[in-house]
């Protein structure tokens, strides 16, 4: 009976002799078994295998969703306090009342030309830092501009007289070079107040070079002066703490860069006879279009 459904039935059969004797009609009980995919709960468990194929893709999609809000959330948050903490480590309170009070003197002194050109690189710079401060990353052409604004108002105040230097290689375009704003202000200020203010011997140099590492895609940014160097400055500063400016340059590098690698390093340069002769910075930049 290959067509029966499945279930319980009555097979009755009834015999008659040649003779036409009827014997008593037999009933036999038979039971249909249902094929495997039949049953009740295989195909109960095949709803629910169906259902989860469907429902899986979607719940792994949802999470993967509310997983990279997060992500992107926390790290917005984090830019933002990188933001604020930058804005409050780069722009030094006492270099803006310094400023103010060289340029007051120079007034008090005679020297109206002098405090003119004073207030007007001052007021330059200060326009510089309220707008770089509201972007996430200006040119290099932009930061060599505040940085060389900076440095004339340094200049200006700095009892012990030094040189400053921009060098570009030749082929790059610091307008197309993308960085974070004010990044490299902390670095110069380190290299004017903790190496080139003791420098006794000869005039005084801070250097920034710029040039491509076409191996790696990235471009170099050096800061070099001749002052005394981080040992000798550490033994004449009070305060043993790293430069907060410093650390957050380099925590707003990695953000930019999208790496957790520090892209920063510091360190002195020597003499033969290991004698310090000044403080090289070395800032690595992912290649960026603007």
């Amino acid at each position: 009976f290959p067509y029966l459904d499945k279930g319980d039935y009555a097979l009755k059969i009834r015999a008659i002799s040649p003779r036409g004797k009827i014997w008593e009609t037999k009933t036999i009980p038979i039971e249909i078994i249902p094929m495997f995919w039949q049953r009740w709960w295989v195909r109960i468990l095949i709803v629910l295998i169906l259902i989860s194929l469907i429902a899986f893709p979607l719940i792994y999609r949802y999470r993967q969703k509310k997983q990279a809000r997060e992500l992107k959330l926390a790290y917005e948050k984090e830019i933002e306090d990188l933001k604020r903490k930058a804005l409050k480590a780069q722009v030094n309170p006492h270099f803006l009342f310094n400023s103010l009070n060289s340029i007051r003197l120079l007034v008090l002194k005679g020297n109206t030309e002098k405090a003119s050109e004073g207030i007007s690189t001052f007021s330059r710079l200060v326009r510089k830092i309220l707008n770089h401060s509201e972007r996430d990353y200006i040119s290099l052409k932009e930061e060599i501009e505040y940085a060389q604004e900076y440095i004339r108002l340094e200049q200006m105040r700095f009892k012990v007289p030094f040189d400053f230097e921009v060098i570009i290689e030749d082929g790059i375009e610091i307008e197309s070079i993308n960085i974070p704003p004010l990044l490299i202000q902390p670095f110069l200020e380190n290299s004017i107040w903790h190496g080139l203010r003791y420098k006794k011997d000869g005039k005084g140099t801070l250097n920034i070079t710029i040039y491509k590492n076409t191996e790696n895609l990235e471009y170099i940014i050096k800061i070099c002066d001749n002052g005394i160097g981080r040992e000798a400055a550490a033994k004449l500063s009070s305060s043993t703490k790293k430069s907060f400016g410093i650390k957050i340059s380099s925590e707003r590098l990695k953000n930019f860069n999208r790496s957790t690698v520090d892209h920063i390093q510091i360190q002195d340069i020597k003499d033969e006879n290991q004698k310090s002769k000044g403080t090289l910075v070395v800032i690595r930049v992912l290649n960026s279009k603007a």
